[in-house]
């Protein structure tokens, strides 16, 4: 049976174990699989410069890809559907700035933080009504 100081005193110590403990946390190594898909990824995110090469960007997709621009869009499917969609949203672009934060992977996953700054060209506005 646990009395209250045998808990206070068990919590006492378990407490400063856990607070110390993420200073000695370490993020495990990649395996070979992981550092090869970390490689692709890294090397897709190097292509988007402006102007956009879209099949080089779709070079990376496989066939049977799914692409949502956002949680609540509808998917579009396929790689060409993809790139497609893509040039309609991002084809005038005239300046990307892509710089990757922080990478992750684990097993067959990879993905990365990143911040992506697209510049198009100037809007153009109507001639003054006369």
């Amino acid at each position: 049976m646990i009395n209250r100081r045998s808990f206070l005193t068990r919590t006492g110590l378990a407490v400063p174990a856990v607070i110390a403990a993420p200073a000695f946390a370490a993020a495990a190594d990649w395996t070979d699989a992981e550092k090869a898909n970390v490689a692709v990824v890294t090397e897709m995110c190097r292509v988007w410069k402006a102007p956009v090469d879209f099949e080089k960007v779709g070079s990376f997709l496989a066939d049977d890809c799914v692409y949502r621009a956002t949680e609540t869009a509808p998917p579009v499917k396929g790689r060409q559907a993809i790139v497609d969609s893509l040039k309609k949203m991002l084809g005038t672009i005239t300046k990307a700035e892509f710089e990757i934060v922080q990478t992750f992977a684990r097993g067959s996953y990879a993905s990365t933080a990143r911040k992506v700054l697209c510049h198009g060209p100037p809007e153009r506005s109507s001639p003054p009504a006369t």
